[in-house]
């Protein structure tokens, strides 16, 4: 078995879990426990406590969960294109869930 049950990426204290960058694909995690700095430029170290992606990353079949985004936008994710993916529990004062990404099947929750 694969995908986000069986796999998991944990953040830490002032640690995102994931960057995605240009036409990189993330496909199949849990990503949890990421936070961003609590200093530094609002986009991007303050911004995408579980993920932050470039214009052109993409990210499909994931649960983001429990991430928080501090003093910039996202706690789930910043950025990118999202497939198939589960938003839970993430807090950012810009955006708990997403800040500037494209939703594509998606979920949102509390």
């Amino acid at each position: 078995m694969y995908g986000p049950q069986m796999t998991t990426i944990v953040g830490g204290t002032q640690m995102r879990c994931v960057y995605v960058g240009s036409n990189a694909t993330l496909s199949g995690f849990t990503i949890t426990n990421g936070q961003t700095k609590s200093y530094g430029d609002v986009i991007k170290e303050q911004s995408g406590g579980g993920v932050w992606c470039e214009t052109s990353g993409v990210v499909s079949n994931c649960i983001i969960s429990g991430n928080w985004a501090g003093y910039g936008g996202g706690g789930g994710a910043y950025g990118g294109t999202f497939y198939n993916c589960t938003f839970t529990n993430n807090t950012g004062p810009l955006g708990g869930g997403v800040r500037s990404g494209i939703l594509w099947n998606c979920t949102l929750a509390p």
